[in-house]
């Protein structure tokens, strides 16, 4: 895999501005998506219990005075609400007295103290409604409803919202690739004029950014560089010049040997002494142009001076 660190300046900007957008735009979409199932909990929750207020109202008489068949005439009125799966009326001892739905709906509708007045299921939704006159409390009604339709609405949010944020993903990525060329080109120009210093060993070059930034400032500082190694450089020619003139123009013989030994540089004035040319001189050992006497003596100096060093 990969090292982030080994990717280009551009990829990290553009990865990094996608990485960011996305975040965002996730908990964005994160935080709109629940305010808005809970929006249409609510929604369903008061409808559905003000369609039991509304039922209630006209089972609380028939219930006072024992009338099933009036209360269960009253509660076939959720026929007009498909989702309403069963209803239950109770007592206000809490003894079941008619229901509307599924068989076993009385069982399952079952009043406990803990209920809450909106319950979600996993699929349903239970609204209790007390049934109340001038204060006074007559029963229960409680109500059964599928949240299918609920679920579907929450998925077509889904879908949207999954949709718009694929769409502002690629949006991001085409605005990441243009905003990241304000930061790299500049950041890649400079490497490549670095890169072209280093296999040229040229730095007449100068450099202009124009930007008031720390991109400008990085610009500045490398062609102050440029120019004090340009100045040295200069400055060193300089000094080689003179001092190949001087040796050039000496009557004296100048040998220059490396570390190796090995001859590296002279003047004319010691091919002349030596009777020798450049290209027969230069890289040779100095042993080579003594007489056979002297190599000996020669070598020796040579040891004692490497040793000395050493």
């Amino acid at each position: 895999m990969t090292s982030a660190v080994s990717l280009s300046i551009r990829t990290r900007l553009v990865l990094m501005i996608c990485l960011v957008t996305s975040v965002a735009l996730g908990i964005g979409f994160a935080v709109i998506l629940a305010t808005q199932t809970r929006l249409l909990k609510r929604e369903m929750a008061e409808h559905t219990q003000l369609q039991a207020r509304l039922v209630g109202e006209n089972c609380i008489t028939p219930l006072e005075f024992g009338y099933t068949s009036d209360v269960e005439e009253a509660l076939a009125k959720f026929k007009a609400l498909p989702t309403v799966k069963g209803a239950a009326v109770f007592d206000r001892t809490g003894i079941l007295f008619a229901t509307y739905g599924d068989p076993g709906t009385g069982n399952l509708l079952r009043p406990q103290e803990s209920d809450p007045p909106v319950a979600f299921g996993k699929d349903y939704l239970v609204v209790t409604t007390s049934l109340l006159h001038r204060g006074r409390s007559y029963g229960t009604l409680r109500v059964r409803t599928s949240t299918a339709g609920l679920q579907t609405q929450i998925r077509h949010a889904q879908f949207l919202y999954l949709a718009l944020a694929l769409g502002l993903g690629l949006l991001t990525l085409g605005a990441a690739q243009l905003l990241q060329k304000s930061i790299s080109k500049p950041i890649l120009d400079l490497a490549s004029v670095a890169h072209q210093i280093s296999e040229g060993n040229d730095y007449t070059g100068r450099l202009v950014s124009g930007r008031g930034d720390e991109i400008g400032t990085l610009y500045d500082a490398f062609d102050r560089m440029l120019r004090q190694i340009s100045t040295k450089e200069e400055a060193l020619a300089h000094s080689e010049a003179r001092y190949r003139r001087l040796i050039e123009t000496t009557s004296q013989g100048f040998w220059l040997l490396d570390s190796t030994g090995r001859t590296r540089d002279c003047n004319q004035a010691m091919l002349t002494l030596l009777a020798t040319d450049r290209d027969s001189f230069i890289g040779r050992f100095p042993l080579r142009f003594l007489q056979t006497e002297s190599r000996t003596l020669a070598a020796d100096l040579f040891t004692r001076h490497d040793e000395q060093e050493q």
